[in-house]
């Protein structure tokens, strides 16, 4: 009981709202990354859809990331995040040029660093 505790506290959201923005009732910007929440518009419904897949896998890939501290993990996870942003940038529109190519960016050189250091970390 403690154990599913613990998931839903730390992981819950993005499972609750990708489960919600995948059948699109989620009217709310971007919601993985913290810092990424400001850039980003209001989604249209097609976008939402995208939107829950993208945070369920999210949930899914740093629950697995607590459970074996695998860093290869928060690499895919921020790849997630570049698909993601791509996605937005190139298909829907929803942001603009240079915050696309900034996210996207970010993210690629956050994925390079996870798997550069991520066995000297440990």
């Amino acid at each position: 009981m403690d154990k599913i505790r613990r998931i839903i506290e730390n992981y819950g959201l993005y499972v609750i709202f990708g489960g919600f923005a995948l059948i699109g009732l989620v009217p709310v910007p971007f919601l993985s990354n913290v810092y990424t929440s400001i850039f980003i518009r209001e989604l249209r419904p097609t976008a939402k859809r995208f939107l829950g897949c993208f945070l369920v896998l999210q949930g899914c890939v740093r629950y697995n990331y607590t459970a074996h501290k695998n860093d290869r993990l928060v690499m895919t996870s921020f790849l997630i995040d570049a698909l993601l942003f791509a996605n937005e940038f190139l298909i829907m529109k929803n942001i603009e040029f240079y915050t696309g190519l900034f996210l996207i960016g970010t993210s690629l050189f956050m994925a390079t660093c996870c798997y550069v250091f991520g066995e000297e970390l440990q």
